[in-house]
């Protein structure tokens, strides 16, 4: 499974004009150095959705959602994480690089060995219960080892 690259996720996000993004959504009013407007999420009759033009972030201080472009517009168009990066990226006219050479794994098959297994240099991994672990971790898992990893 590919993944997007750091660098396109990067640069997606700095073309996010924020503003513009939840602007679409529901009428935003500057006050201040932000901007406020009634929630996109619940219905409200008072605004109390704020927009971080600077930081980029949203907040609403009556259902307690907020976070950046990406999960706004997963939640707002109902995407994943890479749906929401690619349609950011076609918005704003970033294009969206992938890095082929990374995988994510996931255990298929355990058996008992001495209990250690040392996962290979990778930069994550996924292994029973999508439990991740970090590259060259060692992972005790009482009388059964990891025997076989396959890329999902």
């Amino acid at each position: 499974m590919s993944r997007i690259s750091e660098q396109s996720l990067e640069n997606v996000k700095a073309a996010v004009d924020m503003v513009d993004l939840v602007g679409g959504r529901t009428p935003l009013r500057k006050v201040g150095a932000r901007y406020t407007g009634r929630c996109p999420f619940h219905d409200e009759r008072t605004p109390s959705f704020s927009v971080d033009p600077v930081d980029k972030q949203y907040y609403c201080f009556g259902c307690q959602r907020g976070g950046d472009a990406i999960r706004f517009v997963q939640d707002t168009e109902n995407l994943d994480f890479v749906g929401a990066v690619e349609w950011l990226g076609d918005r704003y006219g970033v294009e969206v690089a992938y890095d082929e050479t990374s995988r994510r794994f996931k255990v298929t098959d355990f058996g008992s060995s001495n209990g250690t297994f040392t996962l290979p240099d990778e930069k994550k991994l996924v292994a029973h219960e999508d439990t991740y672990f970090r590259p060259g971790q060692v992972i005790r898992l009482g009388r059964h080892n990891v025997f076989e990893l396959t890329a999902r």
